[in-house]
């Protein structure tokens, strides 16, 4: 994650009653979700044998569910398997290939498509919504249906260029999460045309940082925190201002 749990906890103020990650991999986000107390995990993961590794690994109350996830049921599509895991997706190389040339497709899995809201627990609590599919995150939104209203914040991973062919790009994600209430209020980009971004409902984000001025403000710090330069400013003039407040004590 480029957003690290820490931050959005401790910048953002995630507070999650638990959390659906989509893309679990090998789930090595689940030592961070433990730390900062985002509650129980639903793992959902398309790769049969990294579905067989996590069940063993994953405990009650959290669990793992097998699923190639899109926005219908029952399609059939090859999900390309890739020699790192990670980049493994539904969608050909576009600019990825150029971008990290190492990363090379090993196999093909014939898988059947399933929706999320035909697979979530219908009694799930979960306001958090993690989505890493190389491309496919826009056809996984839809395909939560009316799911997503339950969830308060979505964290995923956006593009703004083709870097698999034929995939979505982030301003498509954002007019379709506008449309269910969605802010995006914070991203950071790699030099590869994509990143990750976190959604907020707007309601929430206006309440959490005192209204839209408030949360202009953390935006603006936030591009702070992203730049490695302005973030060493910034921590030695807070370190500075601490001294000099204790020297008025």
């Amino acid at each position: 994650m480029l957003i690290p749990v820490k931050v959005l906890q401790r910048f953002w103020r995630v507070t999650p009653s638990g959390v659906v990650h989509v893309g679990a991999h090998s789930a090595e986000e689940l030592r961070d979700y433990e730390t900062y107390g985002f509650g129980p995990v639903v793992w959902v993961e398309a790769q049969p044998n990294l579905v067989s590794e996590l069940k063993m690994r994953i405990e009650a109350p959290s669990e793992v569910l097998e699923a190639l996830v899109w926005d219908t049921s029952g399609e059939r599509m090859s999900l390309k398997v890739t020699n790192n895991g990670q980049s493994s997706s539904v969608f050909e190389f576009g600019t990825h290939v150029i971008d990290y040339p190492e990363i090379e497709v090993v196999d093909e899995i014939s898988l059947s498509t399933k929706r999320l809201d035909e697979i979530l627990p219908r009694d799930f609590h979960h306001n958090f919504l993690n989505i890493d599919i190389q491309g496919a995150e826009y056809q996984a939104l839809k395909g939560l249906g009316l799911l997503i209203k339950r969830f308060n914040y979505i964290y995923l991973e956006v593009n703004r260029g083709q870097v698999y062919n034929g995939i979505n790009q982030v301003v498509d994600i954002d007019s379709l999460l506008e449309e269910s209430g969605f802010l995006r209020v914070a991203t950071v980009w790699t030099s590869a045309s994509w990143g990750d971004a976190l959604y907020m409902k707007r309601d929430l984000a206006d309440l959490v940082f005192g209204g839209r001025f408030g949360l202009r403000v953390r935006i603006v710090l936030f591009g702070i925190w992203k730049n490695q330069v302005l973030r060493n400013l910034y921590r030695r003039l807070v370190k500075k201002l601490l001294v000099k407040s204790r020297q008025l004590i």
